[in-house]
């Protein structure tokens, strides 16, 4: 008879895989509200003469500059909010969205 008690031990080859996605998740997360931050701070006109827009714009400048090559790149679209800006936040919401196409159908039986 097995012990109830006792926990089986945790094979270390699946934690591995499951922490790097988590991560992965995690970093992803962090990716959009840093995105969602610029975009809505633009839209209301917030500079970079604020401490809270210098740090927001720093860290997502980054992931913009590709962006900033597009036409019609200095337009703004809502606010301060350039295409790039919504594009951004547009290319974030879309990732999961093909992760999920992506993903093989579970059935319920």
């Amino acid at each position: 008879m097995r012990d109830l008690r006792r926990p089986r031990p945790i094979d270390s080859d699946v934690e591995r895989p499951q922490l790097a996605t988590e991560i992965l998740l995690h970093l992803f997360a962090i990716g959009v509200v840093l995105a969602l931050a610029r975009l809505l701070m633009r839209a209301m006109g917030i500079t970079e003469w604020l401490w809270l827009g210098a740090r927001i714009y720093r860290f997502t400048d980054p992931l913009v500059w590709p962006l900033n090559n597009l036409p019609g790149a200095g337009r703004a679209l809502i606010g301060d909010a350039t295409l790039p800006d919504v594009t951004l936040v547009a290319l974030f919401l879309l990732v999961p969205l093909g992760l999920m196409a992506r993903s093989p159908r579970r059935d319920g039986s």
